[in-house]
């Protein structure tokens, strides 16, 4: 997932919103739209290559045609058209953070390789809450998979210390240097 563009479109979306004055309809309509988009149907249709910007495009004008407020049609009707709707979760969300001033815990989940402390609990949640500069509530997992290490997730923020992280940057690392 790319931070990066879930800030923009977020901060360019709320930007949009403030001046309109329908924050919190907008917010409520927004976050409604994520479990339609969420729909594995729905989803895959946004993903497949097999169908243009335009076509994409069209759906969603014909899906929330008069059944959303014209801003937040437009704005997804954009994200289509980028082919960036994959990124409507995350941008919901750092967009009702932002709407709310920033205030508030971010929810967010940790996966490790093993349980961990209570003591490596408390450790990883200051370092997670130092980086982002805000307070968090994790929700801690034991995916095996991982094989060591952790991995973060905090709205659009991924922090990845895992050896599974680390093995699949040096594979990349490797076949980038051998073309």
């Amino acid at each position: 997932m790319n931070s990066q563009a879930v800030n923009s479109y977020a901060n360019a979306f709320y930007e949009m919103v403030k001046e309109s004055g329908k924050n919190g309809r907008l917010a409520d309509d927004a976050a409604s739209l994520v479990a339609a988009f969420n729909e594995p149907e729905v989803a895959n249709f946004f993903r497949s290559p097999l169908y243009s910007a335009a076509e994409k495009e069209a759906v969603v004008t014909q899906a929330l045609g008069g059944k959303v407020d014209d801003m937040l049609s437009d704005f997804i009707k954009l994200l289509a058209k980028n082919g960036r709707l994959n990124l409507l979760p995350n941008i919901v969300e750092e967009f009702k953070d932002t709407l709310s001033g920033g205030k508030g815990v971010k929810k967010g989940e940790v996966l490790s390789a093993a349980d961990l402390s209570d003591a490596e609990k408390k450790s990883i949640q200051q370092s997670v809450e130092k980086k982002l500069g805000t307070q968090v509530s994790l929700e801690f997992k034991v995916q095996a998979d991982l094989i060591g290490g952790i991995e973060a997730r905090v709205g659009s923020y991924i922090i990845e210390d895992s050896l599974k992280s680390n093995l699949n940057k040096l594979n990349d690392s490797l076949k980038r240097s051998s073309h």
